[in-house]
């Protein structure tokens, strides 16, 4: 890695930090042994709030019952694992966090329409 790669890399992992990701290492993807800024279910997050969330608005999937649900299996999933119930592992992390990335974006998009509904 060149130091211009590696300024780089420093400033996204600080990026990652700042948004509250915990990056920790064996829950980090990486490609060629270098570390991703956020953690898989993060990355699983951003990915489905940005790139399955506008599918699924398209296809008029976009019920408040359903962006539960999807939330709700990450939240077992982190549960679970915090109890030492069932580890998860970087793979289901990362899909459980699409999941509630896209539950979170559904419950964002209401949001914001009742808040323009009350200007109106």
């Amino acid at each position: 890695m060149t130091n211009r790669q590696y300024q780089f890399w420093l400033r996204t992992m600080k990026f990652g930090k700042t948004c509250g990701c915990h990056q920790l290492t064996e829950r980090s993807f990486k490609i060629k042994g270098v570390q991703f800024p956020f953690c898989a279910r993060c990355t699983g997050i951003i990915i489905g709030q940005f790139i399955f969330a506008p599918i699924l608005f398209l296809l008029g999937l976009d019920s408040l019952v359903l962006a539960g649900i999807l939330i709700g299996i990450m939240a077992i999933d982190g549960l679970l694992q915090y109890f030492k119930i069932l580890m998860s592992n970087n793979y289901r992390r990362f899909i459980t966090g699409v999941m509630a990335g896209v539950g979170l974006m559904i419950l964002t998009v209401y949001l914001i329409q009742y808040l323009l509904s009350l200007f109106r």
